[in-house]
C-alpha cells in the first residue's frame, strides 16, 4: 500500500520532478486517490487563469496525455465528489498542497477536460 509514496519520498527535486516534503497532507488522500498527488504537484502550481492558459499553451504531448489521463480516470471512477470531501477536511488556505490538488481541477478545467 504505501510503496508508492516510499518510492516519491525519494525523488530529488529535478526537472519537473516535486520535492518530497511538498507532499505534506496530500499524504492522507484516501488509497484510491492518492494517484492525483503527482499531477497536483506538477500542474497544481498554476493558481491563476492566465499562468493555466500559458501553461496549456506550452504544454508537451506527454504533459497533456497525464492531464487528460488523470481528468478521465477522476470521471469514471467518480472520484470528484471524494476530492470535495477531502478539500473540505484541509482547507486550500492552510495547506499550500492542497491548494495545489484544488488548481489541478482549474488547469483541467481549463483544458477542457471532462472530470465530474
Amino acid at each position: 500500500m504505501w510503496n508508492w509514496l516510499k518510492r516519491l519520498l525519494r525523488r530529488r527535486t529535478t526537472d519537473n520532478v516535486y520535492a518530497p516534503n511538498d507532499v505534506g497532507v496530500l499524504v492522507n488522500l484516501p488509497e484510491e486517490l492518492q494517484y492525483l498527488i503527482g499531477p497536483a504537484l506538477r500542474y497544481g502550481q498554476y493558481q491563476f487563469e492566465s499562468s493555466m492558459f500559458d501553461f496549456l499553451d506550452k504544454a508537451n504531448r506527454s504533459q497533456l496525455a497525464e492531464l487528460r489521463d488523470t481528468a478521465t480516470r477522476v470521471k469514471k471512477s467518480s472520484h470528484y465528489l471524494q476530492v470535495n470531501h477531502f478539500l473540505d477536511k484541509y482547507s486550500m488556505t492552510e495547506y499550500p498542497e492542497c491548494a495545489k490538488l484544488y488548481f489541478l481541477f482549474g488547469v483541467m478545467d481549463h483544458a477542457d477536460l471532462s472530470f465530474d
